[in-house]
Order: structure tokens, then sequence, then C-alpha cells
């Protein structure tokens, strides 16, 4: 369903009609080369896969049409390009072309013709006994004849040449593969260039010219149609998820900001919406930054509120969402305000009732209320459930990708974990911003009877350490103190010592299973009172 809205202004007529030309593909790389291609920040991020790649140098062989090109010709300033993996140092010129579209098909010609990989990368061939383009890891060319040729090699003929005659190919294979190079660089694309200074000319063609083909994700829908060619920061969505790398938080999902985004602007989360009619430029812009600060209040009551350390341990997407819409409405609010945030992320979390099913979602964001923040608050708490599923203190199974298995980790976290050789502290943001799912490390890898299953007890929080180094520093660690910030007991160190892994297990589950239920119980806070504060229910009179 599409969603009526408002209409935005059209776009104004061109004051001429696009000049139909038509480039060879040299060109086209040269053009690339000396940065007066260039991308707009808009486009959506290169999503072509190995298939699309050999199609298109195949089609390129073959003599097919590839489709045209469409440009803008508008001034850029100096900037960093990205053609695929290909980064040009692109300087400032009054005359570039922007790709409006085709970036997917010159990418893949830059980045397989201009690019020389690094060392294991994927890069793109042409088999001589086959007579077909194929994709393999790179290694550097030694002297010798092979069937396999780097394009790389082929995007100038008399480089070519010299390069085939050094290696020995004999003189056929090297003037089939001069034919070959020379189909490529002189393949002609059609291609329309647009005049004009009016970037909505360009966002209104975009949008048409974007319909058919790779169907857009929504977030790449919005940044097609109002990120910025300006450097007005944040631009868009992307530069948002740049933006909080320096959080060190991990990274937040483009789909997580667009959402937060739309719950901010109050436009449906489970509707699809015309967003050239829901959103004039200006309106985006402002969103685009209201949207980072609110985040970044999300980022840091996840952090410091809700104890989670990193935003790979956050359970669900949905959280994110919420909390962006209540800082957005309330960006300071009070502290008994954010004790409740708190109960209602946990218990949530813990009735598994924030899985962002679309009745949910819509729920949880139509709950906060501008100008009411206690019974904005009050609502999400409603929401949540009353007690937790029986699942989430079950231990004895894992996976770091379910929600149960994040809050888990979480209750580790919460002990202050030790390195077992050093004793010293372990910074587990740093971890799981490092190592991720690896940073919970296995000591038993496999079930050791047919009754117990290793699980979470067979796993510990800690940085880059084997098994077989990780249980010895088990048996050797003497100190109580660092054994208990990983919830070990010394009844379960003395099995280990033994050499009765079984009975390891079953004595840290049983421990491991006491820290959930008091860990979930301190956070969630299960049977408080919930009352709105004194100060809420006061009304001042005018």
């Amino acid at each position: 369903m599409t969603v009526a809205v408002a209409e935005t202004a059209s776009p104004p007529r061109l004051e001429g009609r696009p000049a139909a030309e038509a480039w060879e593909i040299g060109e086209l790389l040269d053009k690339i080369r000396t940065g007066a291609l260039r991308i707009p920040r808009f486009q959506r991020p290169f999503r072509w896969q190995e298939a699309h790649e050999l199609e298109l140098f195949d089609s390129v062989h073959r003599g097919f049409p590839i489709g045209t090109l469409l440009l803008w010709r508008h001034p850029a300033e100096a900037a960093m390009e990205r053609f695929g993996a290909l980064e040009i140092r692109a300087p400032a010129r009054p005359d570039a072309l922007w790709i409006v579209d085709g970036q997917q098909r010159l990418s893949t010609l830059a980045a397989a013709l201009l690019r020389r990989p690094e060392r294991g990368a994927r890069a793109i061939f042409y088999d001589l006994e086959t007579d077909r383009f194929v994709a393999s890891r790179w290694e550097e060319p030694t002297a010798g004849v092979s069937a396999r040729v780097p394009l790389v090699e082929m995007a100038d003929t008399t480089s070519l040449q010299d390069w085939a005659s050094e290696r020995g190919y004999a003189r056929d294979d090297r003037r089939r593969l001069v034919a070959v190079a020379d189909r490529i660089r002189k393949y002609k694309i059609p291609a329309y260039v647009v005049e004009g200074d009016d970037e909505r000319v360009l966002r209104a063609i975009y949008g048409r010219t974007n319909r058919a083909g790779l169907r857009l994700e929504e977030h790449e829908v919005f940044e097609a149609l109002h990120g910025s060619l300006a450097g007005d920061e944040p631009s868009s969505i992307d530069s948002i998820v740049r933006s909080f790398e320096a959080l060190a938080f991990g990274a937040i999902e483009r789909s997580t900001v667009y959402q937060t985004l739309l719950a901010i602007e109050g436009l449906p989360l489970d509707e699809q919406i015309d967003l050239g009619r829901a959103l004039a430029p200006d309106r985006a812009s402002r969103a685009l930054r209201q949207t980072a600060d609110a985040l970044r209040h999300a980022v840091t009551f996840l952090r410091e509120d809700a104890g989670f350390p990193h935003g790979a341990l956050v359970p669900y997407e949905l959280p994110l969402i919420v909390l962006g819409r209540f800082f957005h409405v309330f960006p300071t609010p009070s502290g008994r305000t954010r004790i409740l945030l708190r109960r209602w992320l946990w218990r949530g979390a813990l009735a598994l009732q924030l899985t962002g099913a679309r009745v949910g979602k819509r729920q949880h964001v139509d709950a906060i209320r501008e100008g009411d923040e206690a019974g904005s608050v009050h609502g999400l708490v409603a929401l949540a459930g009353q007690s937790p599923a029986k699942e989430v203190e079950e231990v004895r199974s894992y996976r770091f990708s379910d929600a149960r298995s994040k809050m888990q980790v979480c209750a580790l976290a919460s002990l202050a974990p030790c390195d077992l050789r050093t004793g010293e502290g372990i910074d587990v943001p740093a971890l799981l911003a490092e190592h991720r799912e690896e940073a919970v490390r296995v000591l038993v890898p496999r079930a050791v009877s047919n009754v117990t299953k290793v699980g979470l007890a067979g796993r510990f929080l800690h940085g880059d350490i084997t098994p077989a180094r990780l249980r010895d520093a088990l048996r050797q660690i003497q100190d109580v103190k660092v054994l208990a910030s990983h919830a070990v007991t010394e009844r379960a160190i003395e099995a280990l010592r033994a050499g009765d892994e079984v009975a390891f297990l079953e004595e840290r589950t049983r421990t491991l299973c006491s820290l959930m239920r008091q860990y979930f119980a301190r956070r969630a806070e299960w049977g408080a009172d919930d009352s709105p504060s004194l100060d809420s229910l006061i009304v001042t009179e005018d």
C-alpha cells in the first residue's frame, strides 16, 4: 500500500533536452581516472554480485547492449571517489559528470580494469581456453603463460602486448588477447547528459529511472531522493552510520537508521511510502540531523543505563527505533523516566515482546506522545511483559545471534571478567568491537556426554585464546576472584582439575542459571512500583 501524503512541488522542466552521446569504455575509464565522472552521495551502494559483473563483460565481449547511461553535468569539489573497490582522488572541476543511472556498470568496469587487487582478493580474468570471463582469487602473476589473463592487464592494448610478450605467449594468443581488449575498450555506451543547476531535476530523474531492475531497499530509496551533494552533515543515512563508528558501540544498520527517521517524522513504519511526496528536501535534511542526535542519546542510554556494553549484544532492532523516537521527543528525560525506560527495555526483551513485529512496532512508537513524558514512558512499560519467558534463563544451548544468548552474554559482562592469564580486567566493549561473536571463547567445543549439552557453560567471555590454553589457564588459576569473574566456583574448578568435564559443566550451568535469574531480575525489576514520580503529577496553573 502506498501512503497518500501532501504533494511537494513538482521539479522544474529542463531548459534543453539532454544531449545524446556515445563514449567508448576506454574514454569512460579515462574520465573515471581523472575524476571527471562522479557518484552522487545519494546513490545506492555497490550491490552487484559476481554473476552480474561477469555477465556485463560477457555482453560487452559479444557486442550485446548493456543499457544507457544518464549523467548530470554539474560542478564538483575535490573528493575521494569510490567505484566499487577502486578509489580515485578526484580534483575539483566545474564540469563533472554525475552518474544518475549507470553506477553499477561503471563501477564494475573501473574496478576490474583500473585496480590491481590485493593478494587474495577476488578479481576478474579472461580465460583464453574457454573464451569466457571468470572470477577467482588474485595472486600476482608470475612469469610464464597462463590461460587466465587479469583484466587489469587489458586496460591498455600496448601495455598488454608488452606484458604478453614478456611472458612468452604465442603470437596467435597475443592477437586474441589484443582483440578482446580492443572489443572492451572500444565498446561504445550511449549516454544522455542533463544540463542544469537545479538538483530537484536530478532527484526526479533518478527516482523515475530506478523503478525497474534490482529492487532498492527502502533506506536506499531515501538516499536516492534525499541524500545531499553538499557537504552538510549528516548528509545521508550512510553518513549517520559512519558517524557512529567513533562511539565504539558497533555498527548501526542502515535500515535501523531509516526506521528511526520515519518514527521521528511520524511516518508509518510498516507501509510502503512514496518518499518523493512524503518529505521535501529541506524537511529530509532536518530529519537526518534529528535522527543522528536522537540515536546518540539512545546509544548513551543503552550503554550507561541499560547495561549493554556494545551494540552487538542489543537483542533486537526495535529498542533503538523506539528509543530514538523517545529521545527526539524528550531529549533530557528525568531520572525516574530513565529508570522506567530501562525496565521497559529489559522486561520487553526478557518477555520476548520486542521482536519488531508489525503491530508491536506501531504500538510502541504510537505510545510516545509529545508533551507527555510520564504518560509516554508508562505507555511503553505497559507494553512490556509481566514476567520473563522461561527460555531466557536456559543456558544449555547457546547461539550468539539469538536474543536470549545476547542477554546472557550481558550477564557475563556484568561480572567484569578478568584475563585468566594475567588477572587484569578485560575491556569488554573493545573485545566485542574487535571479535563480536568470537569474543565468547569455547572451552569445551562439544558435548562431553550423552546427557550434557555444552551451551554457555563451556564458553568464556575472554580475549584471543585457544581452548587448550583456556583450559590450562583455568586449571592453574588460584585467585578465586578471577574465577568468580567468569562464574566459575571452586567446586567447578576442582572438577576440571580432576579431568571431570561433565561435572565442571554441570556445576557451572547451575552457577550461570543463578546468575541469569539475579541479573535479569535486577535489570527488569519485576513487580517494582512503576507509578509516576510526584513531579510528573503536579499540574501548574497558568
